[in-house]
């Protein structure tokens, strides 16, 4: 445990910093601010004595033949609480040479991570909602020390992450052979896809897009009366078509039991990236989503409603050659920019043929617009936000990942305790209940009085509390 004169040490400091927090008369608000600081300085030596009484511990503990202690250095970390500054010992490893730093070994903390895991999410969560300089700003209100260079930092780690793991699966899948063993049962497996333009920076184009898939089995109902998609995955990259598919299907394979899938239903706008889905699932009936149907039609027909309505019943009726001709008929009676349009339409229609007459699944489809919308354009396509062509495949990974609940698992940096490490330390955790070994708390306080050591004993109350204390029988 740590030192009694600490931890009496650090109860009449919060003691004495209230006392004098009350006296000054402050506002509701500088009183919040003041308690807030008084209690941070107070939990960061707390927490700093504990690390250094834990190092203190791995010191003596060490395998002495094997690891020589060099020195002591200082290191910083910024904790739910605020930053602390401790000093640790590091080493050398006599077998090899190498040098470590025992304590942060043990506590998994890499070396260059100023903030903790709890902040790290915070920031993580933060940084992918909002922009890196106000999510910075919004955790500084409450942990002072924490820059929009850290938060960007965290995401882009990240980020790197999941497109380290997303490359993996790939390989592990498509070159290995490995067969992913799904979670979920389904005979009938829904996929949607469509793209979103990102604008760019440090970059020979100005924008790139973003290539998303939103996979699930059917639509459930809850208990609010809310519609909602069962079991919904997304996958987000800005990877070429062929590479973005691959790496695709093998996560949807992670997610279901593909060889229980009866059926696939693809739904897209029409680009042909989409299309080429259908060739990595079987039994795949490609939908052209109704959402793009009606724009189309609407842009190029808005300006003569009989025509619309002749396309549209036409459609509906999935009679091919009276859409052509109504068509034909429209572009003919138009002139110059109209025209055009209605040659790109019959274009768009008659290549889309297929997914227009396709039955639609039971509780259809057409959800990819809004989830474009909520999971990536909604971060991504702020006013005047630009991002770099790193950037903008790795923050389009964590905002699939934070749609699928896993945006966590992108943080976990840490590592078992190696076994070289285990030696040092002890095949046993550290008991920091039996620091100091004195059994009789109360007599050894009555006799030698440590709070009468401490810089924090100032003021009349502190005396006073220092005197209950020594009276104690």
């Amino acid at each position: 445990m740590l030192d009694l004169r600490q931890v009496v040490s650090m109860v009449l400091l919060l003691v004495n910093g209230l006392w004098k927090i009350i006296k000054s008369g402050c506002n509701y608000q500088s009183l919040e601010e003041q308690y807030q600081s008084l209690s941070q300085q107070v939990l960061t030596k707390l927490f700093a004595w504990t690390l250094e009484k834990m190092d203190e511990n791995i010191m003596n503990a060490r395998d002495q033949k094997r690891y020589e202690y060099v020195a002591q250095k200082e290191r910083t970390g910024v904790a739910v609480f605020g930053e602390f500054a401790i000093r640790r010992r590091y080493y050398r490893d006599r077998d090899t040479g190498a040098y470590h730093f025992l304590l942060d070994e043990a506590l998994c903390w890499p070396s260059g991570q100023r903030l903790f895991p709890k902040m790290r999410e915070a920031a993580l969560d933060l940084g992918t909602e909002t922009s890196f300089a106000r999510a910075a700003r919004i955790m500084s209100r409450f942990v002072p020390g924490i820059s929009a260079m850290s938060v960007w930092e965290i995401t882009k780690q990240a980020g790197e992450a999941a497109r380290g793991e997303g490359d993996l699966l790939r390989q592990a899948v498509f070159e290995d052979g490995v067969i992913p063993e799904g979670k979920h049962e389904a005979s009938v497996l829904m996929l949607e896809a469509d793209g979103v333009m990102v604008g760019q920076q440090r970059s020979r184009h100005k924008k790139a897009e973003v290539k998303l898939l939103t996979a699930y089995d059917g639509k459930e109902t809850l208990k609010s009366g809310r519609r909602a998609l069962k079991h919904r995955y997304s996958v987000a990259a800005t990877r070429d078509a062929d590479s973005f598919w691959e790496e695709s299907s093998a996560q949807v394979a992670r997610q279901w039991k593909l060889d229980l899938i009866e059926k696939v239903e693809l739904g897209g706008d029409g680009a042909a990236w989409v299309k080429q889905g259908s060739e990595l699932f079987p039994n795949t009936v490609y939908h052209l989503d109704r959402f793009h149907l009606r724009k189309n039609l609407t842009e190029a027909l808005a300006f003569s409603t009989t025509g619309y309505q002749a396309a549209a019943r036409a459609i509906i009726q999935q009679d091919r050659q009276a859409l052509i001709e109504t068509l034909d008929r429209t572009a003919r009676a138009s002139l110059g920019v109209k025209r055009e349009r209605i040659q790109k339409l019959k274009h768009y229609l008659l290549d889309n043929w297929d997914g227009i007459t396709s039955e639609i699944p039971e509780g259809g489809l057409g959800v990819i617009e809004g989830q474009v919308r909520h999971t990536i354009a909604r971060r991504m396509k702020r006013i005047g936000a630009r991002w770099s062509p790193g950037g903008t495949d790795r923050m389009a990974r964590l905002l699939a990942a934070k749609a699928n609940d896993e945006l966590d698992h992108y943080l976990a940096t840490t590592k078992p305790m190696s076994f070289t490490l285990a030696k040092a330390v002890g095949e046993t955790p550290i008991d920091c209940s039996k620091g100091c070994g004195i059994e009789d708390t109360q007599g050894w306080l009555q006799a030698h009085v440590p709070a009468m050591d401490t810089p924090y004993l100032t003021g009349y109350l502190v005396r006073k509390v220092i005197k209950e204390v020594t009276c104690l029988t």
